[in-house]
C-alpha cells in the first residue's frame, strides 16, 4: 500500500519509541520510583487502616503514613543540623589560631592519620 514496506514501518516506529522514551526518561524514571515508594508503603498504610481508623477511612490512614514519614525526615534533618551548627561554630573559634603561621603543627591529628613523619615548620631544610 502506497509503496510503504512493513520491514520500514516497523523501523520507523521503533525509532519513534525509542525516541520518545528518551524524551520521556526523566518522568519515567519518577513514575517508577513512584510506584516503588507506593509499594514499600502499603503494609504500613494497611496497618493504620486496619487498626487505627477502624477500616473506614483509608485516605486519612494514608495521610498519617505521610505525616510521620514527613516528621521523620524534619527530626532527621533537624538532628543533621544541630550537629552541623555546632561544627560550624567551634571551626569559626578555631579560625584566628588556623591562620597564624606555624598553624599545622599546632592540630591535632588522629593517632590513624599522624604517623611521626610530618615535618615541622621550625626545622630548617637544607639548601
Amino acid at each position: 500500500m502506497f509503496g510503504l514496506d512493513s520491514r520500514v514501518l516497523r523501523i520507523v516506529w521503533t525509532l519513534v519509541f525509542c525516541y520518545l522514551l528518551y524524551r520521556l526518561r526523566d518522568t519515567i524514571f519518577l513514575v517508577v520510583l513512584s510506584i516503588i515508594i507506593a509499594y514499600m508503603l502499603l503494609p504500613v498504610v494497611d496497618f493504620i487502616y486496619s487498626r487505627l481508623t477502624h477500616g473506614r477511612h483509608r485516605g486519612w490512614a494514608l495521610a498519617g503514613v505521610y505525616l510521620l514519614i514527613f516528621a521523620l525526615i524534619l527530626c532527621v534533618g533537624g538532628l543533621i543540623g544541630y550537629y552541623a551548627f555546632q561544627q560550624a561554630v567551634e571551626l569559626t573559634k578555631q579560625i584566628p589560631d588556623l591562620t597564624q603561621p606555624n598553624a599545622i603543627d599546632h592540630i591535632h591529628l588522629p593517632k590513624f592519620l599522624s604517623d611521626g613523619t610530618r615535618p615541622s615548620a621550625t626545622t630548617s631544610s637544607p639548601g
